[in-house]
């Protein structure tokens, strides 16, 4: 949870560098609307062109096609027309000229495995790098839904197509060869592993520099100011319609602080992979011989000062440690590490339930310590008065000014010859009930009896 706001109060992080995003929008489907995306593969292949001409490193078509407009077209039979043979054409030709990336994508089938869904095999077969001119383009969310990680390969085999989409092109910005087991892009090791790796993004939804399609079909294109924008990146063809599916939820996307949940489309997150693994800067864990030792320091000196103070100015302080904790969650994220919170702030909860744990059980052993030892001399009434009180008695002696009092039955002595045993000790029970009663309403100490004296 506070990954992800840190993220949101973050904000824009840093600029963009290595990527842009080439949208597939609302206007782009409105100008050409007489077209069904099937039947794209012009426009795909003239918009490729003028982002080559433009000086892109390399382009990525977020856009799957099992089957070719060409193949399509050549069920129909039409007579006396060359259209199956040639309407692909300029796509061809612009696949031909390496530097684009097609996507696949992994499908589950009837029998609930994995396979790849590919490209048609007369575009597949005209891509220089072949298997290598391919990229998986499966996004994984975390449990929750939220895109956080991205595989830089799925399959550790160079003789698969394996390597993610988003890492294919930044392999190709960075002229690095796609059939390796390692590259190091970045100043960071990528090994050709399935292994999750956090996503850095620059930004919330929009961060990417975006550029309508509508804008690469046009006649000037290669004037636009942002089109020229787009040299020495890599770019992505995406959808970004309003009817689009490849829409995801990300750190951005979370409810609370951030007012927005907006999802951020699919070729956005490639295009934040790409910065990823071009600038080598994303989120890591801090090592655990680091990890563990920051928990314990945050626990113990909550628990230092949980001691020091009552139960209800410990609350104060829980609240004052709960808050602190997240200062360094914040600064440390901004330099790209992923310090504990969370596990510091339930290690601070347990350590403030345990030292009231701790209060209690030591003030009752307290309690059966100190009645045990005045209840041999004082009544149960006066051990319940001395432990009600907040400062406990000092055991070594402590001087206060006292009143005693001494009471006696006048000529005892020759009453108790008078009387046998039995109605003596009626006697004494009565009158010590009498003169004792009046003792204790007034908040007095029977000390002892002798004889047929009390001393209070």
């Amino acid at each position: 949870m506070y990954y992800d706001y840190w993220h949101q109060f973050a904000g824009v992080r840093r600029e963009s560098k290595y990527a842009a995003v080439i949208a597939v929008d609302d206007a782009t489907l409105l100008e050409y609307k007489d077209d069904p995306l099937a039947f794209w593969a012009p426009y795909w292949a003239q918009a490729m062109d003028t982002l080559t001409q433009a000086g892109v490193k390399a382009t990525g078509l977020d856009f799957i096609y099992t089957v070719s407009a060409e193949s399509w077209l050549a069920k129909l039979s039409l007579p006396g027309s060359d259209i199956s043979r040639n309407y692909d054409s300029p796509l061809r030709e612009q696949l031909a000229a390496g530097n684009k990336i097609m996507i696949t994508h992994l499908v589950e089938n009837a029998e609930g495995n994995l396979e790849l869904l590919m490209p048609p095999n007369d575009q597949l077969f005209l891509l220089p790098g072949g298997i290598n001119d391919l990229g998986i383009a499966n996004l994984e969310p975390d449990a929750d839904k939220l895109v956080r990680n991205f595989y830089p390969a799925f399959d550790p085999n160079p003789k698969a197509p394996g390597v993610g989409f988003s890492m294919q092109l930044a392999l190709r910005s960075a002229g690095a060869d796609p059939t390796q087991t390692m590259w190091n892009l970045g100043g960071v090791d990528w090994p050709r592993d399935r292994e999750r790796m956090r996503i850095g993004y620059i930004g919330p939804p929009g961060t990417i520099p975006t550029v309508s399609m509508r804008k690469l079909l046009s006649p000037d294109a290669l004037k636009d100011p942002e089109v020229q924008q787009l040299k020495g990146r890599a770019v992505i063809i995406a959808a970004n319609n309003a009817g689009t599916a490849d829409r995801h939820f990300t750190p951005y996307s979370r409810a609370g602080f951030n007012s927005s949940v907006d999802q951020m489309i699919g070729g956005e997150i490639h295009a934040n992979i790409i910065e990823t693994v071009l600038s080598g800067k994303y989120p890591r864990d801090l090592p655990q011989w680091i990890y563990w030792p920051y928990v314990l320091i945050w626990i113990l000196l909550g628990t230092f000062i949980f001691l020091r103070f009552t139960v209800p100015r410990g609350l104060g302080w829980i609240f004052i440690f709960i808050n602190l904790a997240m200062v360094p969650g914040f600064v440390f994220f901004l330099r790209d590490w992923v310090v504990p919170v969370g596990t510091v702030q339930a290690g601070l909860a347990c350590a403030y339930l345990s030292t009231i744990v701790l209060r209690l059980t030591g003030e009752e052993r307290e309690r059966a310590r100190l009645k045990h030892m005045f209840g041999r001399y004082v009544s149960d009434d006066v051990v319940d008065t001395l432990l009600s009180e907040s400062d406990r008695p000092d055991l070594s002696g402590e001087e206060r000014h006292v009143t005693v009092l001494f009471s006696d039955i006048r000529n005892f002595t020759t009453i108790s010859e008078k009387l046998d045993a039995h109605e003596v000790v009626e006697m004494l029970n009565a009158y010590f009930s009498k003169v004792c009663e009046p003792i204790l309403n007034r908040g007095g100490m029977v000390n002892k009896y002798i004889g047929d004296a009390v001393m209070a």
